[in-house]
This record gives C-alpha cells, sequence and structure tokens, in this order.
C-alpha cells in the first residue's frame, strides 16, 4: 500500500508541475501581474479542499503494532 500511495504522490506531482510549467507563461502573458491574484486565490481554495478530503495516515500506529521493517507475506503490506 505504502508504495502504491508514493507511486501516485510522484505522478501527480510530475503531473503539476507540468501544467504549472505550461500555464505560466500564457497566463503571464494574457493577464500580466494579474496572473498572480488567480494563481493566490487557487491555491487557497485547494488548501481546504486538501484539508477536507484527504485522510491523514497514522504510519506511526501502524509500526508500533508491527515494528518488522522487512515485510514478508504481510497481506497489509501488500
Amino acid at each position: 500500500m505504502h508504495t502504491k500511495g508514493a507511486a501516485a504522490t510522484t505522478m501527480s506531482n510530475w503531473i503539476t508541475n507540468f501544467c504549472v510549467v505550461e500555464v505560466r507563461s500564457i497566463g503571464l502573458q494574457m493577464l500580466g501581474w494579474r496572473f498572480y491574484i488567480v494563481w493566490t486565490v487557487l491555491n487557497a481554495i485547494f488548501v481546504p479542499i486538501i484539508w477536507l478530503l484527504l485522510p491523514e495516515t497514522d504510519l506511526d500506529a501502524y509500526y508500533r503494532e508491527n515494528p518488522s521493517l522487512i515485510r514478508v507475506r504481510d497481506e497489509n503490506a501488500i
């Protein structure tokens, strides 16, 4: 489960960075300095969305209950 989450995080990070790079120059050309206001508003909107919709994982509790770092045939780790 952890590797799938790390892979999804890395993928979304690269996709987001690609979109930022592609949109930024066009936005600056069309809107000028006002593009930064749009950018700030969008970032402010995403903060409560992420806070409310993405659950906090408690990996500390998982590793306290299962102290071994090497997982072999563990259904929870697959």
